[in-house]
């Protein structure tokens, strides 16, 4: 009986943990936006062809593309119009290697970039022109569990694809337990498919202040997390046009945010493909304040998959990974 009240008691603690990391959920409803405006993405052809372009990101000036396949890892442009790049960062077990890269935590910094590798071990690193050199390692114990997070204050968080009673996991820095955060929405109603997949989505943190924002794939939707406080501000977009809504199974699910957002001048900024993904329909740009407002629609006039904004420049830079010998750009202050 002892043993039995101390099970229990273990129990209600996890949960407990689970149920306090969320204090409070609050609905915003979007039907317009601030600013809307069109803009024309001019053309920088390669002098060859990336394979498999899978993020791009802001290193000081330099834009750094990551290839997922390919010898190298990292494709750095210190002038990204003269269409000429250096390939740096290889795969291995080696001081300055890469084993397996979490393309979600790659975060550029003034002298290179951190990113979390296989075996949560948080690595950072600096580029000094063609060379790639570790300045630190430092290991997160994730428990051997999949890794697909960013970085926040207080450790890394990662998407929980251990269970379905959170939708992230917390590995803090100085705490080998692991906090679970958030239960799931609950828009796709019940059907058979592991939560994680039905609400897959691209997650951003705040460039000062430990919140994060979910992009769903999904659903034309957004949900700001408080890490801190454990509350949630949850977005319905309801532009430009009606969202086909989820149904397990169905080929033809519409594409909500389907790539990687980044921050431009303290906003969240995402791709929004509005329907299938098709390369023959260019998709917009949603800028949002961190409390839900759509600041701008951005529409494009040609198709791209993968972007960055160099918020020091004002230059937005896009790819489209079916055709990845192209570099476009914009520059916002045109």
């Amino acid at each position: 009986m002892h043993a039995m009240k101390t099970v229990i008691k273990i129990l209600l603690a996890f949960l407990l943990i689970i149920l306090v990391s969320c204090n409070r959920t609050s609905v915003r409803i979007v039907e317009k936006a601030e600013e809307t405006r069109e803009v024309s993405l001019h053309e920088i052809h390669l002098s060859q062809e990336m394979l498999m372009p899978a993020k791009m990101f802001m290193q000081g000036d330099n834009l750094v593309v990551y290839q997922c396949e390919g010898d190298t890892l990292f494709s750095i442009f210190s002038d990204p119009h003269s269409g000429h790049y250096t390939n740096i960062g290889i795969k291995g077990r080696g001081p300055n290697e890469f084993i397996q890269i979490d393309a979600r935590s790659l975060l550029g910094t003034n002298e290179g970039f951190l990113c979390m590798d296989v075996g949560g071990v948080k690595k950072e690193v600096v580029i000094d022109g063609d060379k790639i050199s570790l300045l630190s390692s430092t290991m997160i114990n994730t428990q051997r569990h999949p890794q697909n997070g960013i970085f926040v204050d207080n450790g890394y968080l990662s998407m929980n694809l251990i269970n379905e009673d959170a939708e992230f996991i917390l590995y803090k820095y100085f705490d080998n337990e692991p906090e679970y955060l958030c239960a799931y929405p609950e828009w796709g109603g019940n059907n058979r498919d592991m939560k994680a997949f039905t609400y897959m989505k691209h997650i951003l943190k705040h460039p000062t202040e430990n919140k994060v924002a979910s992009l769903y794939a999904k659903f034309r939707k957004i949900r700001i997390l408080d890490i801190d406080e454990g509350n949630i501000m949850e977005v319905d977009v309801r532009i430009p046009n009606p969202f086909r809504r989820y149904k397990p199974d169905d080929k033809e699910n519409h594409i909500a945010y389907g790539s990687y957002p980044c921050i431009y001048n303290d906003n969240i900024c995402a791709l929004c493909f509005n329907g299938p993904f098709n390369d023959e329909i260019p998709p917009e740009i949603h800028v949002f304040d961190w409390e839900g407002n759509l600041k701008k629609r951005i529409s494009l006039d040609k198709y791209i998959n993968v972007f960055v904004i160099d918020t020091a420049n004002d230059i937005l830079y896009g790819m489209n990974t079916n055709q990845a010998n192209i570099l476009y750009y914009h520059y916002f202050k045109d």
